[in-house]
């Protein structure tokens, strides 16, 4: 049986190695290349080793529990929240392009895109276009992440209330900003620029 310093020695060297990425890069390699491999996958499923499905159930709920532990730590959490913040750079997607092209084409020079240099944030929302003067914010909405039937479909799990579109207009309307929601479907037709022409006051309300 090896010793407690030659496991340590070998968890270490492992780690060594892990972080090489060239190693990394071959070890991915390798494994996806065994994967196609049918009798190397079913063995792997039958036995419950490293991909079997009991054996990763297991491992996903011992890792949902430390995960669970590590963030009721106050300073652990406020750890990842900084990092999270300062590492991800928030780009706008291909939507949200969109939407900053009808803004700008209506000449709103008051409304600006939430990027990483602004990181508005309002009652825990972090609204994709702000006029911080006026109060109002326009979220621009995605299927995927916001229509109830198809976050279910895909997640596999409820949409929570503060992503639906009642619940984020609730949230807005609680600390006295007013919210446009545009769905991505209609950034395609006149209907956005019109919404959002009245939103602004370029228009009156019919």
């Amino acid at each position: 049986m090896p010793s407690t310093r030659s496991k340590e020695s070998y968890s270490e060297k492992s780690h060594e190695m892990w972080n090489n990425l060239v190693h990394r890069e071959k070890m991915s390699q390798v494994q996806s290349e065994l994967w196609k491999d049918p009798k190397h996958r079913d063995k792997m499923l039958a036995s419950g080793g490293l991909w079997g499905r009991g054996n990763m159930d297991v491992h996903r709920m011992k890792l949902s529990e430390a995960q669970k532990r590590l963030w009721a730590n106050p300073k652990h959490r406020d750890r990842i929240v900084k990092l999270a913040a300062s590492g991800a750079t928030i780009h706008p997607n291909r939507r949200e392009i969109q939407m900053q092209e009808i803004l700008n084409d209506l000449q709103l020079r008051d409304w600006w895109f939430n990027d990483n240099a602004r990181n508005f944030v309002i009652a825990g929302k972090r609204p994709d276009f702000f006029n911080e003067g006026g109060r109002k914010v326009i979220e621009v909405f995605g299927e995927v992440y916001h229509n109830p039937e198809k976050y279910l479909r895909i997640w596999k799990k409820p949409l929570p209330w503060a992503k639906t579109e009642s619940g984020t207009l609730m949230i807005y309307e609680s600390v006295g900003w007013d919210c446009l929601i545009i769905w991505e479907d209609e950034l395609d037709t006149e209907e956005a620029c019109s919404k959002v022409m009245e939103f602004t006051g370029l228009t009156a309300k019919t």
